[in-house]
Order: C-alpha cells, then structure tokens, then sequence
C-alpha cells in the first residue's frame, strides 16, 4: 500500500479484513488490553488509521506513549 501525505496507514476495516488481531500496550505502565477491531469500527469508523488507537490515553495511568501490536490470527483461532 503506497503511503501518502494524507494516508496515515492501514485502517480498522482492513485489519479485520486481514483477520489481524490487535493490542493495545502502554509504555509508561506496561499494561496490555486486546482491542476489539469490530467494535472499534462500529464506534469510531471502519476508515479510522490504526495508529490513532495510540494515540489515545492509557485507561491505567493516563499517558499518552501507547502503541499497538499487531498479530495474524491462527486458523484455530479464527475457528473458535
């Protein structure tokens, strides 16, 4: 996917598309939560940039140096 000025990288759409999964970690506190991809879709909108999950504040100590991994979903996962 070609990056430009105004494209800020992949969306939440096509993280489910691609049966991602995503996690949300904080780098002042080291707290981990999964992201539900669906319901961020729905709440903030399917064309959201993954990258602006992180730029949301830490629900445990409120800091805003957060990142978020992502990580293919197994079949067997997929299948449970």
């Amino acid at each position: 996917m070609a990056k430009d000025a105004e494209n800020q990288g992949n969306t939440v759409a096509e993280m489910i598309d691609l049966d991602m999964e995503a996690t949300a970690f904080s780098h002042a506190c080291s707290r981990y939560r999964p992201l539900d991809l669906a319901a961020l879709s729905k709440t903030r909108g399917p064309d959201m940039p993954i990258r602006r999950v992180a730029l949301r504040l830490c629900e445990n100590c409120g800091a805003r140096d957060c990142g978020v991994l992502l990580r293919k979903a197994t079949r067997e996962e997929r299948w449970n």
